[in-house]
């Protein structure tokens, strides 16, 4: 198991802590120039060529249709080049991983992951500055006031201690094979984890209606005409459309207001008749897509005490658009699809995006101080909740120019590793 050092640059971790197996070692002697730049067709670790979405600035394309040249991101949200991918290779022996948010990926049983272990995160929470305040101020005092001298020179010892464990390089075999905890009385545990990706690095795009705006009016606007319905105590969101559009709202009967001259800009980005969110809003800078989230939020989310997020729509393709905006963001999140019934009639279905964030992704006050100041460690991790061994399918494998070696697969955004064999050898 090889372990990521945060603090090395890449020709130094990759010298120090990578050790070739026989099959790599066999790629590195080879001789031939297709065995060095195309990747060990028998060797190779590698994810589901046709299963497998892969983000690109262009947005997701399977597997199967990366190129070496192509760019996609890291687990920095960093955007990185392919500089090498193998042909699709078969008879490999696959595993199936199921994580917490409901996504399936099929890898081999070589393929390489970035995952902590549950004792890792044990680790982890216990290595931290709170934590270890916390611990002293619990912990009752066992001095009895005879030795002051003794009190003031603990009370001034600077302690030594253990570092935060670095995260896991481990195979999908290796994952299989200790899968689960078992607890007495109680079910299997998931074992291992994977970091949420960091917020992704888009350029800031030029538009011609404001995220903000956008995102308003498709939670709450007519979907004919620049009309808004809002709450009174919500007339927040209209003085931001007014400020961002340059506009004026009037009312014109309870609870709606219209937006006098927004209605050729939101025809002109073809959502008047047909609410989405235009694909170039989906990969704006960071602040646009906060922009975005937080008129869709202050408009059809909502937040509960306990700080929990929610976004509902009976439009399928704007739960999707505002899901794949969060986890860009770096949020965990999740899509349910529920049945809804009005007095007992069927209606259309609606989905719920459900998530927890510390990020201020409401504007409305109301909603903006209910967030939570820290989150769980829940939020933090994508869980494997199961593996399971499955019939060989077609796969394939990159290798990345990022430091940490990884990029983003499934549109969760779900951080996995690339080729150490391939990489290592350009480098040298």
């Amino acid at each position: 198991m090889e372990k990521i050092n945060k603090n090395k640059n890449v020709p130094q971790d990759i010298k120090l802590e990578y050790v070739p197996t026989e099959k790599q070692m066999e790629l590195h002697t080879c001789t031939s120039p297709f065995i060095l730049f195309g990747g060990s067709i028998a060797g190779g670790k590698a994810i589901g060529a046709f299963s497998s979405q892969i983000l690109t600035p262009q947005g997701f394309k399977c597997m199967g249709d990366i190129n070496a040249g192509d760019t996609v991101f890291d687990m920095e949200g960093t955007p990185v080049r392919v500089l090498t991918c193998t042909d699709h290779t078969y008879n490999h022996k696959c595993y199936e991983l199921e994580f917490d948010g409901g996504e399936k990926v099929i890898a081999d049983a070589e393929h390489l992951w970035v995952a902590y272990s549950r004792a890792d995160r044990i680790k982890i929470n216990k290595r931290t500055d709170e934590y270890r305040a916390k611990r002293r101020a619990s912990r009752p005092s066992r001095s009895k006031g005879i030795r002051p001298d003794v009190i003031k020179k603990n009370q001034e010892k600077v302690h030594t201690y253990l570092e935060t464990p670095d995260i896991n390089v481990i195979t999908t075999e290796e994952m299989f094979k200790n899968k689960f905890i078992y607890r007495p009385n109680n079910p299997p545990m998931g074992n291992y984890s994977i970091p949420v990706t960091k917020p992704l690095q888009f350029t800031e795009k030029k538009y011609k209606v404001s995220p903000y705006a956008l995102g308003a009016f498709l939670g709450d606007g007519c979907i004919k005409k620049a009309i808004m319905t809002s709450h009174e105590d919500d007339i927040q969101t209209l003085e931001e459309i007014s400020k961002e559009e340059n506009l004026y709202w009037r009312k014109i009967r309870h609870q709606h207001y219209s937006l006098a001259g927004f209605a050729p800009r939101l025809k002109e980005i073809g959502v008047l008749n047909n609410k989405h969110v235009p694909t170039e809003y989906l990969f704006g800078s960071y602040e646009q897509r906060l922009a975005l989230v937080q008129g869709l939020m202050d408009t059809d989310g909502t937040i509960l005490k306990n700080g929990k997020c929610e976004f509902t729509s009976s439009l399928e393709n704007l739960s999707e658009s505002l899901a794949f905006v969060l986890r860009s963001l770096g949020i965990k999140c999740n899509v349910n699809r529920n049945k809804a019934t009005l007095y007992g009639r069927r209606c259309k279905d609606r989905y719920r995006v459900s998530f927890h964030t510390t990020l201020p992704v409401f504007r409305l006050k109301r909603k903006l101080d209910r967030l939570p100041k820290k989150l769980w460690d829940t939020c933090k991790y994508h869980y494997i909740t199961d593996i399971k061994e499955v019939d060989s399918v077609p796969v394939k494998c990159i290798a990345v120019d990022s430091p940490t070696k990884t990029y983003l697969a499934t549109k969760s955004l779900i951080p996995t590793h690339n080729s150490v064999a391939g990489v290592n050898d350009m480098l040298q």
